[in-house]
């Protein structure tokens, strides 16, 4: 590489010019962009602000080569850079009107290009979104600027452009290639900045082929360490993140020297390392040199000899620019990468290796709401401390009062993100030690790490004492496994092993196998005391296991899989532990909260697992699925389960033509399979023509029609029991359905005389029709699901919803929209059993179907009610109801039940209570009724005591089975510190 040579400012009319995009920023400031009412106009572009900053800081003679649509927007960021004092004269401007040749409409077909800028702090980081799909600046190419009067007739000294910009669209790579050739032709100064953003180009080979090209006519490139490997494929060798800077340096230098012996053209290579100094007043200091800031002073040093980034935060701070010591007093906090947050009154720190002495100390674990405190400490290393009479405690810290619980130590080392190491530590509650070890050991954890977890430790008369000692292990940041060895003295060995992985936020899987070796076995007879469960079937295998998982992954936003794993050894097993740490109603919960869907009921005789992938278009969905049941209950009899290999399912729905018709195509094909016995393939295909009603503006209605064609192959594996299939192997059925509905929509809004309440609004939407369905024989077909035998009806339906909405303040004076509520009535009356012949003479025809009434209220926050009836038409009374409601507050008081009630078959009801008895303790009672079967199914009652910094909680549950005594300590920070299980009270 050699100097650059600049023509001479006299002989050009411009330093610089930058060719580039522009964009209109809107910055929310220190609100996140969808909370944002309000926005701060700003503008920028990657390669724009060359010019504008060369024009603001250095009075350069600037101007910018871009493309914007002439209207507001445009005109906004064209004044701005006005005011910068930079020329706009070669702007190109598309016109809206759509004249001329560079035009566009008044739609927005073109656009001005805007992005939301959020400035994140501490948790909540910065982002930034775009708007510039069709931006103008895309479709100006080569022949569309006129270099020879920019480079030539009026003359620059240097062009500048950049790597966002070449990846807008083909037309700008080129664009950005004929600049540099025809700068180069007339000898001028030619700048280009890498600039890499995935955002704008994913493939990275592609902007790599783009650049490429550009590269080989720039005198001056600019780039960092990750756009050199992203944006030309140069990428730099890997070092140890304890490595020394002098390392990383020769390293990196050495992937530079490589770019300059392979473009000989370039004359200089830029880039830079990243740190600042910002506070309310800085003054630098001749004799001796220093420099001192005071008023909310921020440092930020850049990552480099080893160590990561660093902030320091002070009142006042101090540093000799021929030295490498740092001096900070007053609210004093260092932040490092990966660490916690240290605080201290005053700091003194060599800024090369990152230690030194810290006064009245505090280090805060943020994911386990820890501090650490101490009189004097050592920082011993970039994220290692050494104390001297230390507290650790999560309880807040008052003068002259000791912490509820706290750990007090002799002396403490500590290593952020390993472990701490405390020499004659006791347990405090309150001033009073409770516990003394000369030795312990803690984790001080930011991240996830590898170790063992708090054990569970149970006693029951079936299982004698047990013991589980998860051991969790971290094996990447989106990966981790969770191993759960144990052992039952009168059962035998458990192992248990959950594997969980999250790729995005919408894509991850949970996977997780429980053991045991049991040495037991039912004892019998069925349904005797030796038959756990009492149902019948008796459990002879000792090698007992339970296998379940769940997997979402979204392959794009319109295809996605999503896969439920669920098998068992024997059912008793789900029952037997389903209350331990790897047990049912843990792993339900944790499925609920991570999928929004949790286990099949721990009742059911059967486990089904199924995959299932599904894809969206724009008129179509179509779905596939296999489905496999495991039935334990088949070990003991020769029934075997039905298999669902596979099920395909497609819905399209196509506007024909201009009509106001469309063409509705649903179908499905499955393949019912089973080891011994029978099975078959069934095609199902049912095409619709749809159309609107045309009924005026106030009422809206609809019109379908159509056939359904059910096809089918009886296969026959095995040698079935009962001698196969007795009819057609290939039998047909085919339907035909009509349906017609009419509605309207009515809406009056009340304003109620109540200061709290604005408006109170009711909305009622009336429906009337008729739907029709026929069929034919279909007697000769197999039936194993629904649409093996369809109902035939003539059926006129009317519904009546009614929805309710709220406007106001609470008390508050928080404004609220609620929607309070919803009353639904629907009924059927169908004219072929109106007409059906009756099978003795006390039969009754039954057209009408019953009166179904749907109520659901919400009528203050946290409060829910909804209550489901059919009522009979025929004297019957009530053939079913559900009433389900919640009710909860701020101060822990909750009210969850369920009532469940369908005539001959059900009659259950769910209750759950909890109420504050004080502010520290409350008490939690759960029931569940068979009131069909008058018992109890289960019974719990808890007493929980909760603290500012730990909990206790106990709880005794009865079921059919057992009964078990739960406590539960919990050191808030530390986590539970003793749970233990007493069973078979």
């Amino acid at each position: 590489m050699c100097a650059l040579k600049l023509k001479s400012a006299e002989e050009t009319r411009f330093d610089s010019i930058a060719l580039g995009e522009v964009m209109l920023r809107l910055d929310p400031g220190n609100v996140p962009t969808a909370r944002a009412r309000t926005a701060r106009v700003w503008h920028g572009g990657g390669e724009t602000n060359v010019a504008e900053g060369l024009s603001y800081c250095f009075g350069l003679r600037t101007a910018v080569v871009t493309a914007l649509v002439d209207d507001g927007i445009g005109r906004n960021i064209e004044n701005q850079f006005r005011e910068a004092g930079v020329d706009t004269a070669h702007v190109i401007w598309f016109s809206p009107s759509g004249k001329g040749r560079f035009s566009t409409d008044g739609k927005g077909t073109l656009h001005n290009g805007i992005n939301f800028t959020f400035a994140g702090k501490g948790v909540l980081p910065s982002v930034t979104e775009y708007y510039r799909a069709h931006t103008p600046v895309r479709e100006v190419g080569p022949g569309d600027v006129d270099w020879d009067l920019l480079f030539g007739r009026l003359g620059t000294r240097w062009f500048s452009t950049g790597g966002i910009y070449t990846l807008l669209s083909p037309k700008t790579a080129e664009l950005a290639l004929e600049a540099m050739k025809k700068a180069g032709e007339y000898g001028i100064g030619r700048s280009f900045d890498l600039n890499y953003r995935s955002k704008v180009e994913p493939n990275k080979e592609r902007a790599r082929q783009i650049n490429r090209r550009i590269v080989p006519h720039v005198e001056f490139l600019v780039g960092n360490q990750d756009d050199f490997g992203d944006a030309l494929g140069y990428e730099t060798k890997k070092v140890a993140k304890d490595a020394p800077f002098a390392q990383w340096l020769e390293v990196y230098t050495g992937m530079l020297r490589t770019v300059a012996r392979e473009y000989p053209n370039l004359k200089l290579i830029g880039t830079q390392l990243r740190g600042a100094l910002t506070a309310d007043r800085i003054t630098s200091h001749q004799t001796p040199r220093e420099v001192t800031a005071e008023g909310q002073v921020v440092v930020d040093a850049p990552a480099g000899d080893g160590h990561g980034p660093l902030t320091i935060k002070a009142d006042t701070l101090s540093y000799q620019e021929t030295g490498t010591l740092l001096t900070a007093r007053g609210q004093v906090s260092i932040k490092e990468e990966g660490t916690g947050l240290v605080r201290a009154e005053s700091l003194q720190m060599n800024l090369t290796d990152r230690t030194g002495r810290l006064n009245t100390t505090s280090i805060t674990l943020a994911d386990q709401e820890l501090n650490l405190t101490g009189r004097l400490a050592e920082k011993t290393g970039p994220s290692s401390y050494r104390f001297e009479g230390g507290v650790i405690t999560s309880c807040p810290i008052e003068e002259d009062r000791a912490p509820t619980w706290s750990i007090q130590c002799r002396e403490a080392r500590v290593t952020i993100d390993g472990m701490a190491v405390l020499k004659h530590a006791s347990l405090r509650l309150g001033p009073v030690p409770v516990l003394y070890t000369p030795f312990l050991i803690l984790p001080a954890k930011t991240t996830r790490q590898s170790g063992f977890l708090f054990p569970e430790i149970s006693q029951s008369r079936r299982d004698g004492t047990g013991f589980i000692a998860p051991l969790f292990v971290n094996l990447s940041p989106s990966s981790d496994l969770t191993f759960y060895p144990g052992q039952y003295t009168l059962r035998g060995p458990f192992l248990g092993l959950e594997f969980r992985h999250l790729n995005r936020a919408d894509s991850l899987v949970a996977l997780q196998v429980n053991y045991l070796h049991d040495r037991t076995s039912d004892a019998g007879p069925a349904n005797s005391d030796g038959d756990y469960r009492h149902d019948g079937y008796l459990r002879d295998t000792h090698d007992r296991y339970w296998l379940h998982g769940k997997g979402d992954h979204y392959f794009s936003p319109r295809l996605a899989m999503r896969v439920d794993l669920d098998a068992v050894s024997d059912q008793d097993f789900i029952h037997e532990y389903r209350g331990t740490m790897a047990g049912f109603d843990r792993t339900n919960q944790d499925f609920l909260k991570s999928f929004n869907r949790g286990v099949s009921e721990a009742s059911l005789e059967y486990r089904e697992s199924t995959v299932q992938l599904a894809g969206r278009g724009v008129l179509t969905t179509a779905g596939a699925e296999l489905r496999y049941v495991d039935d334990p209950r088949h070990r003991h009899s020769d029934v075997e389960p039905l298999q669902t290999l596979p099920r395909l399912t497609m819905h399209s729905r196509l506007p024909l033509s201009d009509w106001p018709v469309s063409l509705a195509w649903n179908s499905e094909y499955l393949n019912y399979y089973q080891a011994e016995g029978l099975g078959y393939q069934r095609l199902d295909l049912s095409p619709h023509l749809m159309a609107p009603l045309p009924l005026g503006r106030f009422l809206d209605g609809t019109v379908a029609g159509g056939l359904r064609e059910t096809a089918y192959q009886i296969n026959t594996y095995g040698d079935p029991a009962d001698g196969g299939w007795q009819g057609r192997d290939n039998p047909t059925r085919t339907a035909w359905d009509f349906d017609a509905n009419i509605a309207t929509l009515l809406k009056r809004d009340f304003q109620p005389d109540h200061p709290r309440l604005k408006s109170f609004s009711h909305l009622v939407r009336p429906n009337l029709g008729y739907r029709y369905q026929k069929f034919s024989d279909q007697t000769r077909l197999p039936e194993v699901d629904g649409t093996d035998r369809l109902p035939a009806y003539s059926q006129l339906y009317w519904q009546l919803n009614n929805y309710f909405q709220a406007q106001g303040r609470w008390w508050s004076s928080r404004p609220y929209t609620s929607q309070t509520g919803s009353f639904k009535i629907n009924q059927s009356y169908d004219f072929l059993k109106a007409r059906q012949d009756l099978a003795s003479p006390t039969d009754r025809r039954r057209p009408f179907s019953d009166l179904n009434l749907d109520l659901e209220m919400s009528p203050f926050p946290a409060t829910y009610l909804r209550y489901q009836t059919n009522l009979s038409m025929y004297g019957e009374g009530f053939t079913s109801y559900q009433l389900q409601g919640s009710y909860s507050n701020g101060n822990r008081d909750a009210l969850q039940f369920n009532y469940n009630f369908v005539r001959g078959s059900a009659n259950d009801l769910t209750l759950t209570l909890q109420f504050s008895l004080t502010q520290r303790l409350a008490t939690r009672y759960s029931t569940s009724l068979s009131l069909l079967q008058d018992h109890k199914t289960s019974e719990s009652l808890s007493l929980i005591y909760t603290p500012r910094c730990w909990s206790m909680e106990t709880t005794v549950t009865q079921d059919s089975n057992d009964r078990r005594l739960m406590v539960i300590f919990s050191l808030t920070g530390i986590g539970k510190a003793l749970e233990f299980d007493q069973f078979g009270l």
